[in-house]
């Protein structure tokens, strides 16, 4: 919880990239998602690096995934909305490979079935929300039922 009267200080500090635009590890490319776990580590979603970055580590988390939406779980694992492949993949943190938790099926409309996946939340429940932004819906999956999502709200078209 931060104060209303709080103040910020007015200088900001690079804790990423600032190297220009280009894919060695001190350099980001389109980062279009962020979260700050617990321990205070940044991770980033370095979108056209097709990677997951950590700033603690200062090393490239999960390659190969074009990434928006970053979350995590009471149990720390890491959730990843891939925008080229339509799915929500959940992460052990160290670990290169996830599992699939939602979508992952051709791109359509259906309730099994993500389209360019951007924004993700994770409640205290492991209840998945994504935003399923080419089907116009904001969907939701409940903990352990990646077979089918339920629409919360649009979809309409």
């Amino acid at each position: 919880n931060i104060p209303a009267n709080d103040k910020w200080t007015q200088k900001g500090v690079t804790i990423a990239g600032g190297h220009g635009q280009d894919s060695a590890t001190n350099q980001l490319d389109r980062p279009l998602g962020l979260f700050v776990d617990d321990d205070q580590t940044v991770i980033i979603a370095d979108y056209s690096n097709n990677r997951i970055i950590g700033t603690a580590q200062g090393k490239i988390l999960i390659g190969d995934i074009k990434c928006w939406g970053l979350a995590m779980d009471e149990q720390r694992y890491l959730y990843v909305s891939d925008y080229v492949k339509h799915e929500v993949r959940r992460y052990k943190l160290g670990e290169k490979e996830g599992i699939v938790v939602a979508g992952g099926q051709e791109t359509r409309n259906a309730l099994t079935q993500l389209s360019s996946p951007n924004g993700i939340f994770v409640d205290t429940l492991g209840t998945l929300y994504v935003a399923d932004t080419l089907n116009d819906r904001l969907m939701r999956w409940t903990q352990g039922d990646k077979k089918q999502g339920t629409v919360v709200v649009g979809g309409n078209g």
